[in-house]
């Protein structure tokens, strides 16, 4: 209904201008107001509403622009239009192409102003349709088409709200805001746009409150550092893309909350990666993403309680730079709750501790051909271990892990690498799937039946907990009973014959002891058997026993 009447009106331009056409140009000194039955209302020269000056457009006006020339708000601007009479922002031209007139732009001196049911149209020569570098403006319901660059520019203001608007085909980015802005942004819709996503150019998210990215069904694109302020709190909807340009950032000393679902997970990612959110540099395909297109997400000493990532993605981040911040997650002091992620192809770590005065935890996460997995500096005091259980490393041997300094090591891992004081028993052994189906259950199983003196033995389990909320976790029971006859030689002992671990939802192989070496000095034994069972915590009680086996020794 809008579009014809926007064809209407440009036919009622065309033909009547010469007639009844209300010129503007130079300063505005005082408040005015433009009535629909003096249209059309023609900038033939800009026209600025100068400082405590408001200018008011009536619904139902048409302001034209004859090319070059741009509406400078100094002062304030209503322009709200309704459904059934809106108000439209065109060229004066016959034959109008994007970029034929400049724009509306609000200058810092500006108290802002309201558009509302507006139609913008062949304007952003320059800078954007709309340029704003002041606060306190909203924009409503609000319809951009034929931009020759942003349809709506915000410069470090804090207080613009755009909502419920529609943006189609623009040459570059449809919306480019600074960082303090970006919480303002709701339930608009982009599409036919070359770079299909609300650019994020630089700026600081201020403390003391928190503030919601929306998934608007397009990415974010960091094309600048920002900054997040003590105090500030990020919290993400499932869904949200994230997109970094080269060598970009998040510099935090708040709070982000990254808490996707299984189904919409949170992503963080390459500009050139086109696997989530589709082609957002608009290069169709041209550039491939590489570990390291973008530097981390880094948490400073005094982000206290630095937040929670789960159901979150992280690809091609962690670039090397010759320092020590180099990671796709970097904690400097206190460690972020990390659930349910997956890492992949970091330039060096997926996830770096850095002088960390508390111990951390990673679970039930996926690492995939990142440089490294876990980088812990060794300068940190031991005591702070970071307990990684119940993670996949990128293969069924488990994490690369050549030092024994911390009394762990996995020197044949074929996995991503971690170093001293990463705790990564039990592990997963396959990919973790957050979404098994089936029924509840465990399996146990032994790579082999019978050991002799000095072999290396483990125990594994396929898990499978299709019932329980995500990470809500039952717990499994290992029993080993030797029974029987046994031998054994003097003084030996073995204590293995309790084990107890977690066992979140999803499905899953895991290896639930750490491997254990049958000493030459033993006796015989006739056999070992394995219980497994699984508690829920909730009902508190044995919900079944799975699959006893029994293996020997000789």
């Amino acid at each position: 209904m809008m579009k014809k009447k926007v064809i209407f009106w440009i036919f009622f331009v065309l033909i009547g201008s010469s007639l009844y056409a209300t010129d503007h140009s130079g300063y505005i000194d005082s408040d005015e107001t433009w009535m629909p039955e003096d249209n059309p209302h023609v900038i033939i020269d800009w026209v600025a509403v100068n400082d405590g000056i408001v200018l008011t457009i009536l619904p139902g006006c048409i302001v034209t622009f004859d090319a070059g020339t741009h509406l400078d708000i100094r002062g304030h601007l209503v322009s709200e239009g309704t459904v059934t009479d809106p108000i439209q922002y065109t060229s004066n031209s016959s034959s109008p192409v994007a970029g034929v007139w400049d724009g509306v732009q609000f200058e810092t001196s500006s108290t802002g102003g309201s558009l509302t049911h507006c139609l913008f149209e062949y304007g952003g020569d320059e800078y954007g349709m709309i340029l704003i570098q002041c606060d306190d403006v909203s924009i409503f319901d609000c319809d951009f088409s034929e931009s020759s660059n942003y349809f709506v520019e915000v410069w470090f203001s804090k207080t613009v709200i755009i909502e419920r608007c529609s943006f189609d085909g623009c040459p570059t980015y449809p919306v480019s805001v600074s960082m303090g802005t970006v919480h303002n942004l709701k339930n608009n819709t982009f599409s036919n746009n070359t770079n299909n996503a609300i650019e994020v150019k630089s700026g600081t998210l201020p403390g003391t409150r928190g503030y919601r990215w929306v998934n608007q069904g397009v990415p974010y694109a960091i094309t600048a550092w920002v900054n997040i302020d003590p105090g500030a709190v990020l919290n993400l909807d499932p869904g949200c893309i994230i997109k970094f340009g080269g060598d970009e950032f998040i510099h935090v000393h708040g709070t982000i909350n990254s808490v996707g679902t299984q189904s919409m997970p949170i992503v963080f990612t390459s500009l050139k990666d086109d696997t989530y959110g589709g082609d957002t540099n608009g290069d169709v395909d041209m550039s491939i993403p590489q570990p390291g297109d973008w530097r981390y997400i880094n948490f400073w000493a005094d982000a206290a309680t630095p937040g929670s990532f789960k159901n979150t993605i992280f690809r091609y981040g962690g670039a090397f730079s010759g320092g020590v911040d180099e990671g796709m997650l970097v904690f400097h002091k206190y460690p972020a709750e990390i659930v349910g992620c997956t890492f992949e192809y970091a330039q060096e770590a997926a996830i770096r501790y850095d002088w960390t005065q508390f111990p951390g935890e990673i679970l039930y996460c996926n690492f995939n051909e990142n440089y490294m997995a876990v980088d812990y500096n060794s300068g940190i005091d031991p005591g702070n271990w970071i307990n990684a259980p119940y993670n996949w490393w990128g293969h069924d041997t488990g994490p690369y892990d050549p030092s024994s300094a911390d009394g762990y090591s996995n020197p044949d891992g074929l996995g991503d690498r971690v170093t001293d004081y990463v705790k990564y028993w039990p592990m997963l052994i396959q990919p973790y799937d957050p979404n098994p189906g089936g029924t509840l259950g465990v399996t146990l199983i032994m790579p082999q039946t019978m050991y002799t003196a000095g072999d290396t033995f483990y125990l594994d389990a396929v898990v499978n907990n299709p019932t329980q909320t995500e990470y809500d976790p039952v717990y499994l029971f290992v029993i080993l009973d030797v029974y029987a006859t046994y031998f054994f030689a003097p003084g030996f002992s073995m204590n293995l014959d309790y084990y107890t671990t977690s066992a979140y939802s999803g499905a899953y192989q895991i290896s639930i002891l750490p491997r254990f070496t049958w000493p030459s000095n033993a006796g015989n034994a006739d056999n070992i058997r394995f219980y497994g069972a699984m508690t829920d915590p909730e009902i508190s009680h044995i919900i079944g026993d799975y699959d006893v086996a029994t293996f020997g020794w000789q």
